[in-house]
């Protein structure tokens, strides 16, 4: 079941998380995901950055998906994490990165 992580800047919304994984693993998972599929060049650090922010937007206006620039569900459907049952964690994200 997906949820809404308690991670959060002052000025930004929750962090839209999955598969009972904290915020930054999500988001790191999205990373690769995005760089997976050739939106995201960054490292997966697993901070909501403003690259990362544009990448989540290039995205989702490709497939027609609502532009929000965020991590929502159907975001993450899309990338086909929704029903992962095991995230992947920064240092690995980092590690299967460095690896390539």
């Amino acid at each position: 079941m997906a949820t809404k992580g308690a991670a959060q800047a002052s000025n930004e919304r929750p962090i839209y998380t999955y598969s009972n994984l904290l915020p930054d693993e999500a988001i790191a998972n999205v990373q690769v995901a995005l760089q997976d599929v050739g939106y995201y060049f960054g490292p997966a650090t697993g901070s909501l950055s403003v690259e990362t922010r544009a990448a989540l937007a290039n995205y989702q206006r490709d497939p027609g998906l609502i532009i929000t620039g965020a991590i929502d569900q159907p975001t993450i459907e899309s990338l086909g994490l929704f029903n992962r049952t095991r995230g992947v964690s920064i240092k690995e994200a980092v590690r299967l990165i460095a690896s390539l």
